[in-house]
């Protein structure tokens, strides 16, 4: 069955400390929290010496905070948010923060974890997230509902690999990549900023309620 797509762009939230103020204070945004607490610490120049390079391109890069928001229109308060090859965790941090809903990352490489784990305990999200080490192409994610995979990095077997476990994954509804998957099923193109380009693509995924190759 062909997915009816309705999208509609919400506004970007408000970011600048001046603005907030003038709504009347609140909680600071998640761009502070990250300006703050990411200072110094950064997945860039992390070494791959223990991480296996058979299905990785070595590079890195990020999404921004502003194409997560993008994201949101899709969600409801019940999902679970999984964010695979999560990195040093913003992704996963800022849906947790933003929209309070269970969030969790996994990543390959132990240093960006450790980074995540960290910035987790400084910000006091530890209860709110979790982040998991180990190998995307192996994990158990019955349960997740929204996926989100920074996918430029992977190759063309590991996006193969993880679409045939995805598919298996019953309680999906959407999944988001930055690399179409092997699949024909109708996707989305949403562009998106990045650390990169300020027009990546995203392709979105409705899955409903399970998903076919």
């Amino acid at each position: 069955m062909t997915p009816k797509w309705t999208y509609r762009r919400k506004k970007t939230l408000n970011t600048s400390r001046r603005q907030r103020k003038d709504r009347g204070g609140g909680k600071p945004t998640i761009e502070e929290h990250f300006k703050k607490y990411y200072d110094k610490k950064n997945g860039f120049g992390v070494s791959h010496p223990h991480v296996s390079l058979k299905y990785y391109f070595k590079t890195y890069g990020e999404i921004k905070p502003e194409s997560v928001r993008l994201f949101y229109p899709f969600f409801q308060k019940d999902d679970v948010f999984y964010d695979l090859g999560c990195g040093t965790g913003k992704v996963v941090l800022q849906v947790a923060y933003e929209k309070d809903i269970k969030s969790i990352g996994v990543e390959l490489n132990k240093e960006r974890l450790e980074i995540a784990r960290s910035v987790s305990d400084e910000m006091g999200m530890s209860d709110k997230v979790q982040f998991i080490e180990g190998d995307i192409s192996e994990m158990s994610y019955e349960g997740g509902t929204v996926f989100y995979v920074c996918s430029t990095c992977f190759n063309d077997e590991l996006m193969h690999l993880l679409w045939k476990k995805l598919s298996k994954v019953k309680s999906i509804r959407y999944i988001f990549s930055l690399r179409p998957f092997p699949s024909k099923i109708e996707k989305l193109k949403i562009t998106v900023p990045t650390s990169w380009s300020d027009r990546s693509i995203c392709y979105v995924y409705a899955v409903f309620p399970t998903m076919s190759t």
